[in-house]
């Protein structure tokens, strides 16, 4: 997910809809970080094009193939490897293909890597990481992880069949993983066949493992060969855009209690959920520095608002509505906050903007909400159309500039609640209003163990149903 022009000065169109001038699109535009590696995730139909890497597939016993030259499983061990979702990088002397090795036993997580140097013959090493499941779900969502003694390499033979591969990593040879570890944010340039992103580009974004394989015999330190990895462990996630934006991966490490902002921790929604009888609103600003999550408190409200923090390392906020006064959902104030977090926050968090609502539904049952940003231009563009709809300018004109934009989100929330209070079901009502923005719904259900998209079904109909989608 990038920044566009569009949606950076969001804010500001907001003004420029009532002909008032801004110029904080200087002011905030900023460069992707370049890395001198790229990833990107590509199928089968980019690794047939690769005549060099096609000559090592069909020179090995690794790839058992069907008559339509796929790769299937092995009806025996249950064991294959996966060609639907592969990580191609390129390095500054190399290209490598990642590919995961799926077994029935899944507990530690095996990777065969294709690498070639400076254009020459692919060489075929195996890779095996030993990770706790905490670590296998930062890999999923691109947070660092310390490999320090958690990988081992073997180096693969033409003639080696993958049961022979996973039984080397069972012998103790005389060799040492010196790697160095990058995350990489970059936009890569994929014109080649079988690219997950049309047309034909991709944000890539991930771990690059760049491995010396030092090896000795007889137990002295004189090395007798070296050999250079470059891989990007893979733990399968989402082909193309998806491992960054997918909104389920990164909405449920928050439910952790070991990663992310650790919604379940006894200073988070519980914390709130108890202060859910109190007039005012209370919250907190959620902040992600160099990996590591923290949060910070916001003022107490003097009334029925609070006001957060946002950008630079900010990335979003919870917030809470009271109870019974306020709405059991977002309003249009809380929507629109999903763009002062999207338009100022560091490029690497943009994946993670997310605003989350604690309160009780009609019936006072508690209740946590998630909007997430799905497509920032139709979002935008939604945005600018409904406040065009909704006021008028004249209901501006003795508003004095610094306070035109409260007075906008005045009139926007106060046509919010009228929509909500025509259905009597506020999810139904909200769907309704934003199907179309470019935006999710995401509730947790009652344990906090994972959350379900909201989505309108029959939308066309007199009366659409709310259609919970569990988050896999």
């Amino acid at each position: 997910m990038t920044k566009n022009s569009k949606f950076l000065i969001l804010a500001s169109i907001i003004m420029l809809v009532f002909m008032f001038q801004s110029c904080e699109k200087d002011i905030y535009e900023e460069q992707i970080y370049q890395s001198k590696f790229k990833i990107s995730y590509v199928n089968s139909i980019a690794l047939d094009n690769n005549n060099l890497l096609m000559q090592k597939i069909n020179k090995t016993t690794l790839f058992k193939k069907n008559s339509l030259n796929r790769i299937i499983t092995d009806t025996v061990t249950g064991i294959s490897i996966d060609t639907d979702k592969v990580k191609y990088i390129i390095g500054e002397d190399f290209n490598s293909y990642t590919f995961k090795i799926i077994k029935p036993d899944q507990t530690l997580l095996d990777n065969l890597v294709l690498i070639s140097k400076n254009g020459g013959e692919y060489k075929a090493y195996g890779m095996r990481y030993t990770l706790s499941d905490e670590e296998k779900l930062r890999l999923d969502t691109q947070e660092y992880i310390d490999f320090t003694n958690k990988c081992k390499a073997v180096e693969i033979e033409d003639s080696n069949s993958l049961e022979e591969i996973l039984s080397k990593f069972n012998f103790s040879e005389q060799c040492d993983l010196i790697y160095v570890w990058e995350e990489v944010i970059s936009i890569v340039a994929c014109t080649i066949d079988g690219c997950f992103s049309a047309p034909w580009a991709t944000i890539s974004y991930g771990h690059i493992l760049v491995a010396t394989r030092v090896c000795s015999s007889g137990g002295n330190n004189n090395a007798e060969g070296s050999s250079e990895i470059g891989t990007s462990p893979h733990g399968g996630g989402n082909a193309g855009n998806d491992v960054v934006d997918n909104p389920c991966l990164t909405l449920k490490k928050h439910l952790s209690a070991t990663v992310g902002v650790k919604l379940k921790s006894p200073t988070m929604v519980p914390a709130l959920q108890d202060l859910l009888n109190q007039p005012l609103e209370n919250g907190k600003s959620l902040i992600k520095t160099n990996a590591v999550y923290s949060t910070l408190d916001a003022p107490v409200g003097t009334d029925s608002k609070i006001t957060v923090k946002y950008g630079g390392t900010i990335f979003g906020s919870i917030h809470l509505h009271p109870y019974p006064s306020g709405a059991p959902m977002f309003s249009w104030s809380d929507v629109y906050s999903l763009v002062l977090f999207y338009n100022f926050a560091d490029n690497d968090i943009l994946s993670e903007v997310v605003i989350y609502l604690v309160c009780k539904d009609n019936n006072g049952v508690d209740q946590l909400y998630a909007l997430k940003i799905d497509n920032p231009d139709i979002f935008s563009d939604a945005l600018i159309a409904d406040i065009n709809a909704t006021v008028i300018p004249s209901e501006l004109e003795d508003i004095a500039e610094s306070e035109k934009t409260k007075e906008i989100l005045k009139l926007m929330d106060y046509q919010m609640k009228l929509d909500l209070q025509r259905s009597p079901d506020k999810e139904l009502g909200f769907l309704k209003k934003f199907s179309n923005f470019g935006i999710s719904l995401y509730k947790a259900n009652t344990t906090m163990t994972n959350w379900s998209k909201l989505t309108l079904q029959n939308p066309n109909s007199q009366n659409p149903t709310v259609l919970p989608v569990p988050c896999n």
